[in-house]
């Protein structure tokens, strides 16, 4: 299949979407525009059917519609609200239904139905531990092979053995459950692979990428956040400063193992040589830990 041309507008893509649903506003704000596309999990649709009321729902209700007739102040903030629960959801039908979402599954033998160096900001937020790591790697060079020269892919995932801010990730974590898996490792809300910043780094760095660590813990206790700032001297002067030191959009933030993995122009896919990943690795991680805020 020949790959897609995209209109010349849209330069950022974000893989494995969440639900529309449940993302609040100030993300909607990033998300909801013509410089995106988003691919996650078919079918993304808004319910519009209301659930049957109980009798306690009936009568509240019925006491919200006496006190509107009574206090017009309530019943202006009742408007309020109403206009923007109704214009929430004009939002999110659209950006089930339009051309800001597609459907994305990932396997081994994946593609991106994208053109070389399409995009010029990628990014994926707790996406990437719900896939193998040889599926990960794959998932790796077609983001490199879609971003243009000194173009970012985000990442965000969690730090499920190294962080310090809570009890490492159970085996095999569901996320419905909140506990180690029984319902098998091919189920889609159970986590495959567990993300450190070196295995991240590692495999970031395998696929082409030069990695600016930005959340993370590392091996000696350290729980480091250094978040960029226009200008950082590890992205080059053209990158997309707008959604880089954009917090907003984030929403497992600092609680994350998050990179920023940046195709120099300069790039190649030249393999690393064993035994000089992690001490360089391992020497650029530590000095971010010497960034500006950082705990033990």
């Amino acid at each position: 299949m020949k790959p897609e041309s995209i209109s010349s507008g849209i330069k950022r893509l974000q893989l494995g979407i969440s639900s529309p649903g449940a993302l609040p506003e100030k993300a909607l704000d990033v998300f909801f525009d013509s410089t995106w596309i988003n691919l996650g999990d078919a079918p993304l649709t808004v319910a519009t059917v209301a659930p049957p009321q109980s009798s306690y729902q009936r009568i509240k209700d019925s006491g919200k519609k006496l006190l509107r007739r009574l206090s017009p102040a309530y019943h202006q903030r009742c408007t309020k609200v109403e206009q923007a629960r109704e214009e929430r959801a004009r939002r999110l039908d659209a950006l089930a239904t339009g051309p800001y979402f597609r459907p994305f599954y990932w396997n081994y033998d994946g593609r991106l139905d994208f053109r070389d160096e399409t995009f010029s900001f990628l990014f994926s937020e707790h996406f990437f531990e719900h896939i193998f790591a040889d599926e990960a790697h794959a998932l790796f060079v077609e983001c490199f092979r879609v971003l243009k020269p000194n173009g970012v892919m985000r990442i965000s995932v969690p730090d499920a053995d190294l962080r310090t801010y809570g009890p490492p990730e159970p085996v095999a974590f569901d996320t419905a459950t909140l506990t180690s898996s029984k319902r098998g490792w091919p189920h889609p809300e159970v986590h495959k692979t567990r993300w450190n910043i070196y295995s991240l780094d590692l495999l970031a760095r395998l696929a082409g990428f030069q990695v600016r660590p930005i959340f993370y813990c590392d091996k000696d206790g350290r729980y480091v956040q250094a978040w960029p700032e226009r200008g950082d001297s590890a992205y080059p002067a053209e990158v997309d400063w707008e959604v880089i030191c954009n917090r907003a959009y984030l929403l497992r933030i600092p609680d994350s193992l998050v990179i920023d993995a940046i195709k120099m122009e300069s790039a190649n896919h030249m393999p690393l040589q064993p035994g000089t990943v992690l001490p360089r690795a391992d020497a650029r991680i530590a000095q971010t830990a010497g960034g500006p805020t950082h705990r033990s």
